[in-house]
């Protein structure tokens, strides 16, 4: 996994503000820094997280990483995998 590649103190700023919630303040608190260092930490973080991911084929997009690259079709769209959700029959869209 991507996130355990990255040093101790910026995976635990990510996970602590971006997967559990905290604000910045508080992940400082935590960590006893300053906020300062807490949004460098995720800044440096967020950035390895989207140099991993884009080395190993996914697009980066107006709001981010996007998705792996897709094979292109015919139709010139990226072939979309997909696979059955509630309500949903299973097709491709």
């Amino acid at each position: 996994m991507a996130l355990a590649r990255l040093p101790a103190v910026q995976r635990e700023a990510i996970v602590l503000h971006d997967v559990e919630g905290f604000s910045v303040e508080e992940v400082a608190a935590m960590q006893k820094v300053t906020g300062s260092a807490v949004k460098s930490r995720l800044s440096r973080g967020r950035d390895r997280l989207r140099r991993y991911y884009l080395r190993r084929g996914w697009v980066e997009g107006a709001v981010g990483i996007t998705g792996p690259r897709r094979a292109r079709d015919g139709s010139g769209m990226p072939r979309l995998a997909t696979s059955p959700g509630p309500g949903t029959s299973g097709e491709e869209v």
